[in-house]
């Protein structure tokens, strides 16, 4: 397992307002491995215990939460809402003794925990406690709010009146590319454009509707008892190809169904293509069939993924034959992810004295990034010295070719 190097921020929320201090410690943190690199979207487990008086003391809580980090290394828990816990966050004598908090973080779930660190608790974790303060001299059931019509009144106290205050309704609009809220704030579609172009808000009667996808129902009015024109403003964010609106729902924008993403090369049969014998050739297909999407280059053999996805391949090569082969003759024909040096699929053809047609083929199904680039490689394993083999390929190009297409 890779050490982590964790840099944290700890916080805590605190609302002491006549009401229930959250128990709870937000902490967050980021993730680096032994290089001192950003952990990128990894999964982790992190135990937290809260020891009593002393590094080293009795373990008085301990919980664990299992997250992930995101493309910056970050994640973020709640100390206090964890699982697996043992003993009573609630419980905990914040006025009794110092604290101190250690973390140990497991990876891959290999079963193991790391103590990554142990850190005294100071004065921003006993906001907890002043939640249990008593309030002094106050008689909590001795006033009361009341609303009547737009005047709000508590007793043995005054009387205000709301009838000035503004509302809390608020409507979508949809000017060009760019949608807005009104009290809000504005988001630009533009990037969503390729293959969305075609489809329109409409409202009607309190129903806000998209072409090809669904209808949210929008109330019509507020009943606005707590008299804040404002606790109730919503905002648009989008993530992915989801469109959130805050303390609502949330909209589904269509996904593109065609892929539009297909090339097919071929050897130009005119052309030598000579072959390197104990050696790794690089297929060079340069007559180009179609190619949707400039993905393939005829000049390198060299195709490069337009977008991640998942891609089907497939790779034909025709070996000249004219003069026969020998007993433990072979070749093999490779499809190769040269971005990770990885070989996606292989075949082997082994001949003898008895073998015509030389056909070398393989497909391949491949998870690929974008930018990830795939050749076609031959190696000629030509053991025999008495037969003068020649170095090249032949045929046309119904037998040396290389094609793939975006399967989604």
């Amino acid at each position: 397992m890779r050490i982590l190097l964790l840099t944290t921020c700890l916080t805590l929320s605190l609302s002491i307002l006549l009401a229930q201090v959250p128990q709870a410690i937000k902490y967050q943190a980021v993730a680096r491995d032994s290089m001192g690199s950003i952990m990128e979207n990894a999964n982790i487990t992190v135990r937290v215990s809260i020891l009593d008086s002393a590094a080293g003391g009795g373990v008085v809580y301990s919980e664990i939460h299992k997250t992930g980090t995101n493309k910056f290394g970050l994640f973020n828990i709640s100390i206090g809402r964890g699982i697996q816990p043992s003993g009573l966050f609630a419980n905990i004598d914040w006025a009794t003794g110092s604290k101190w908090m250690q973390l140990e973080i497991q990876q891959y779930e290999q079963g193991v925990f790391t103590l990554i660190g142990m850190s005294e608790l100071l004065s921003v974790p006993y906001a907890l406690y002043a939640g249990s303060a008593q309030v002094v001299g106050v008689d909590r059931d001795s006033q009361q709010l009341s609303l009547i019509g737009n005047s709000l009144s508590i007793s043995n106290g005054n009387t205000v009146n709301l009838s000035n205050i503004g509302s809390d309704n608020q409507s979508l609009s949809l000017s060009g590319n760019i949608i807005s809220i009104s009290n809000g704030n504005s988001i630009d579609l533009t990037s969503f454009l390729d293959n969305t172009d075609d489809q329109t808000l409409n409202y009607s009667s309190g129903i806000l509707s998209i072409s090809r996808g669904n209808s949210v129902v929008i109330p019509d009015s507020v009943n606005d008892a707590d008299a804040n024109p404002t606790n109730e403003l919503q905002y648009l964010s989008i993530s992915n190809d989801t469109l959130f609106l805050t303390n609502g729902g949330f909209v589904k924008l269509p996904q593109e169904t065609k892929t539009g993403l297909a090339f097919k090369a071929y050897a130009n049969p005119s052309n030598s293509h000579p072959l390197t014998n104990y050696s790794w050739n690089q297929m060079i297909f340069e007559a180009e069939e179609f190619d949707d999407s400039a993905a393939y280059n005829n000049s390198t053999g060299m195709f490069t993924a337009p977008k991640s996805g998942v891609y089907f391949f497939e790779a034909k090569v025709q070996l000249n034959d004219i003069v026969g082969f020998c007993s433990n003759d072979a070749a093999s024909i490779c499809l190769r992810n040269v971005s990770t040096g990885i070989d996606l699929d292989c075949a082997v053809r082994n001949m003898d004295n008895t073998t015509t047609g030389a056909y070398l083929h393989v497909t391949s199904i491949a998870k690929l990034n974008q930018n990830d680039q795939v050749q076609v490689r031959v190696w000629k394993n030509y053991l025999c010295t008495t037969l003068p083999h020649p170095n090249n390929i032949i045929g046309t190009s119904a037998y040396n070719n290389f094609s793939g297409y975006l399967i989604r």
